[in-house]
């Protein structure tokens, strides 16, 4: 799981052939969201296949990697999704063989979004109602995401430290929590877990969705939404 938040190269995800029209987003979830992942990162880059604007790369990523995150929250049995592999990866970019200008990106990136239900890329995500099960998902998608802190695509960036300290912050809320309802056994932990991070996923936006969870356990508004 730690090789999730990838820098794929724009060459990865060229779709090639011809179509006078956008392309449909195809019926299979999970298809759906590598596809929708392909549209958003054409459209964040230039002529030249760089990126536009000056979102860093990070920020950008989580931006993409939202379609399919909510795709795989949908998938009936998560919890062997995560144990076995990768959300995506560069030879797994889903290829429809077909090419779309890139004045259409943007079309049919608010299609994706209305496809997955995303709001914009601004809206702050809702936690679970339950206390216990927010405070469970969101130490479980900052686990998840400090996961990434040894990659170079964080590193370059300096983000370590601060995904890190999300979640110490985080497993303070968790631990309190734990002990207050005088333990858990392992089996309801593991459950929770898997959940809280099916929760997470569904939210799109994991970066946000983390962001969200420092912001209320500290009593805050987020400051930083990507």
């Amino acid at each position: 799981m730690r090789d999730l938040l990838l820098a794929t190269g724009a060459a990865a995800l060229l779709l090639t052939g011809c179509s006078t029209e956008p392309p449909e987003i195809p019926a299979d979830i999970t298809d759906a969201g590598q596809f929708c992942m392909a549209a958003k990162m054409l459209s964040m880059r230039d002529a030249d296949g760089r990126q536009r604007g000056d979102k860093s790369t990070v920020s950008a990523v989580a931006q993409q990697q939202a379609y399919p995150m909510i795709a795989a929250s949908s998938l009936e049995d998560f919890a062997t999704f995560l144990a076995d592999g990768d959300l995506v990866s560069s030879d797994q970019i889903y290829s429809h063989g077909i090419e779309f200008k890139p004045s259409e990106f943007d079309l049919l990136v608010s299609r994706c979004d209305a496809h997955f239900g995303i709001s914009g890329e601004l809206a702050i995500p809702a936690l679970p109602q339950d206390n216990l099960d927010a405070i469970y998902s969101c130490h479980a998608a900052s686990h998840f995401v400090e996961g990434m802190g040894s990659q170079s695509l964080y590193d370059n960036e300096g983000k370590g430290p601060h995904y890190r300290q999300i979640l110490q912050r985080m497993t303070t809320q968790r631990e309190l929590a734990v002990a207050q309802r005088g333990g858990m056994a392992d089996a309801e932990g593991a459950a929770r877990v898997t959940a809280g991070l099916r929760y997470a996923f569904s939210q799109g936006n994991i970066l946000n969705y983390i962001a969200a969870c420092d912001a209320h356990y500290r009593g805050q508004r987020p400051k930083e939404l990507w």
